[in-house]
């Protein structure tokens, strides 16, 4: 396969011209060949030549050539992301996974900052993982979320290593992985939520039980304080007022375990008027707090409805005013 331009080579050489590098093969004794590199240089009727073996080069050039044609398949071809980053953030090069993944095309990403493509929240996240990543030369599973082009969010998990200051980094997108954790956390809450409320279904036969007994003996107190007084027999007021009170104040105790127990119960949020609330919660504030604290609503005038749970408010106002 070399004859051909070696002749024209030579017929080159024969013209008075010289040659500064000229390549081909010639066959060994054994049938193998090896690469030559050629000086030659016409002097009177006789060419000086001059070969230098370089079958050696030739094959190291030969697997590095197929080195970069493999990368060049695996950068072109992986679904990930692929990435050369600078220490000052600004994309050097971005391999054509990112039109599929994050709806850019790497003309709009390469010479920019990261700043512009990773999530607001995540951007001081962003960099200091970037700064990590160019002082220890790796970042393993370093997450955060990037902006796809349509503006909805991407969760990436990164790998980075450093050469010659360049990051060169691989993003794999797990946004499902993320949701799926997120559903079955959500899932697991909500399994845990109705066994607690299970449960206090299971209580309320008990507990109604003991707020039976409980104002059982705060109304039989008042009944029978109500006939002692009517016989103007005053002197055992104050037991069964004792008795009363201590029947209520066990009563309360039994409400704030329940309560505690129940917390976070499920809320029922629907649009609410506050102004209206509050109004309607006037009288019970004011009974509550009694005649030594001076009760003022003040309604804010054109407010618009809340979505809440009536209760949960009316509770936490109730509340914040005994408090």
């Amino acid at each position: 396969e070399d004859r051909e331009p070696t002749r024209c080579g030579f017929e080159y050489l024969k013209r008075g011209n010289p040659i500064l590098r000229f390549e081909n093969r010639y066959r060994r004794k054994d049938g193998g060949y090896n690469w030559f590199a050629w000086a030659a240089a016409p002097l009177g009727d006789a060419y000086y030549c001059s070969g230098r073996d370089i079958t050696v080069e030739k094959e190291q050039a030969s697997a590095l050539a197929e080195t970069r044609a493999e990368r060049d398949r695996v950068w072109k071809n992986s679904r990930d992301l692929l990435v050369v980053i600078g220490g000052d953030g600004i994309f050097r090069a971005v391999n054509p996974a990112w039109p599929s993944m994050l709806g850019h095309e790497p003309s709009e990403v390469i010479g920019r900052s990261f700043r512009e493509f990773v999530w607001p929240e995540d951007a001081e996240l962003t960099q200091g993982g970037l700064d990590t990543a160019v002082s220890i030369n790796n970042l393993t599973n370093f997450v955060n979320r990037y902006r796809h082009k349509d503006g909805s969010a991407r969760w990436i998990s990164w790998h980075t290593s450093v050469e010659g200051g360049m990051v060169y980094a691989y993003g794999r997108d797990i946004t499902a992985q993320k949701e799926a954790e997120a559903n079955l956390a959500a899932t697991q809450e909500a399994l845990k939520q109705s066994q607690k409320m299970e449960a206090i279904g299971q209580l309320t036969g008990g507990l109604a039980h003991d707020f039976n007994n409980l104002l059982a003996g705060i109304s039989g107190s008042l009944e029978l304080l109500s006939g002692k007084l009517k016989q103007g027999r005053g002197a055992d007021a104050e037991r069964y007022i004792s008795a009363a009170q201590s029947a209520a104040k066990r009563a309360s105790s039994l409400t704030q375990r329940l309560l505690a127990f129940a917390r976070r119960q499920q809320l029922d949020a629907r649009p609410t008027n506050i102004n209206r609330l509050v109004a309607d919660m006037e009288d019970l504030i004011r009974r509550t707090m009694g005649p030594a604290v001076k009760v003022e609503a003040v309604h804010a005038a054109s407010l618009w409805s809340v979505l809440v749970d009536a209760n949960q408010l009316e509770n936490a106002l109730l509340n914040l005013c005994i408090n």
